[in-house]
């Protein structure tokens, strides 16, 4: 956790100094915002019983600093929940399971702009609680670092008072070691998710 404070300090620390350096060239922006992050597409998800993710939500608050013309340094902090549902067998009885995992993370990427409408975005989100609950079991609560990286592309607009929206692909991966894990036998990972981002957002 410390190394992962460490990083994020230092990214920071990096930002501030370049912007400084290019401050007689360009005027420094900013930007907040919010994102919504639906599932379309999941695979080589793992938890503790073998059964897939079905959906996932996310919801997250945005910051950016442009770092020149073309690039800039985006963070904030994303929760993101995801569900399946399997049918559980007790001796002549069906019973339906419906479960849930929620990471919540900091993204530490870097976008650049191809032009002010068109942008790729990539990097690393550190990812450092989660839970895990069911209509049976009990609730699971973890603390610790399940790291993914993140590949979009996506369009923006910026209006004339500053108002931003855009809209992207994403891609993101969960590396086969990286499991979240609650207790000796119940773990979460995600995998691989292609979703879709929906941002709004206020540049000055």
């Amino acid at each position: 956790m410390k190394r992962v404070i460490f990083f994020i300090f230092s990214s920071f620390l990096v930002v501030n100094i370049y912007g400084q350096s290019e401050s007689s060239h360009i005027a420094k922006k900013n930007t907040i915002g919010v994102h919504v992050n639906t599932f379309s597409y999941m695979r080589n998800s793992e938890t503790f019983d073998s059964n897939p993710i079905t959906s996932s939500f996310g919801l997250g608050i945005d910051y950016s600093r442009e770092l020149s013309n073309r690039w800039s340094f985006c963070s904030g902090l994303e929760q993101r929940i995801f569900f399946n549902t399997n049918d559980l067998r007790c001796n002549d009885f069906i019973i339906q399971v419906k479960s849930s995992y929620g990471i919540t993370g900091i993204p530490a990427v870097f976008k650049y702009n191809f032009s002010n409408l068109v942008y790729i975005k990539t990097g690393p989100h550190f990812n450092f609680y989660g839970y895990a609950q069911s209509n049976i079991y009990n609730a699971y609560k973890s603390i610790g670092l399940l790291l993914s990286w993140q590949l979009s592309a996506g369009l923006e607009h910026v209006f004339d008072n500053g108002i931003m929206l855009s809209l992207s692909p994403d891609i993101r991966w969960y590396p086969h070691i990286a499991k979240l894990r609650f207790s000796l036998d119940n773990y979460f990972r995600p995998g691989f998710i292609l979703s879709v981002n929906l941002g709004i957002g206020y540049k000055f």
